[in-house]
């Protein structure tokens, strides 16, 4: 429905932001997530980090596995919140339980490097496999390497 509505209005961008902000305020995972991005890029409004966290994190507490793994990359990265590597895996790994191949490849990355959790070179490669079994290049890369290396 949400969507939908969205390709109804893609030739007039007053109408397509309009339909973000109703349906994001009504609490549409989706519409959170869109309008969290345009905060995060000053699409249609003032850039502001803060706000876009704010939105990405209604919806990826929603279990909204997309929102999940920015919220991720928020935290890891330090965008409109205090960097901090822990709560970026806490993010990372509940989208990847739900099978997410870019937050299992994220979330691999962290074990991999020992970034807001002990170094785990066991459960980086366990995570790169399971994304890289849904076809996840960037998974299949970090597992060619972990062979080549002995990891």
């Amino acid at each position: 429905m949400y969507q939908k509505g969205l390709n109804e209005r893609q030739h007039d961008p007053e109408a397509v932001y309009d339909w973000i902000k109703k349906n994001a305020e009504n609490g549409v995972p989706d519409a959170q997530i869109d309008f969290g991005f345009m905060y995060q890029k000053g699409a249609r409004v003032q850039q502001d980090y803060e706000k876009a966290f704010e939105w990405y994190k209604k919806a990826a507490e929603s279990e909204h596995p997309k929102a999940q793994i920015v919220l991720g990359n928020m935290y890891k990265n330090g965008w409109g919140v205090q960097q901090d590597y822990e709560k970026a895996v806490e993010w990372y790994k509940k989208a990847a339980e739900s099978g997410y191949p870019k937050a299992q490849v994220n979330l691999g990355y962290m074990y991999h490097e020992g970034e807001g959790c002990q170094q785990d070179y066991e459960k980086a490669f366990e995570w790169f496999k399971k994304a890289a079994e849904r076809g996840d290049p960037k998974a299949q890369f970090a597992l060619g390497v972990m062979y080549e290396k002995g990891n």
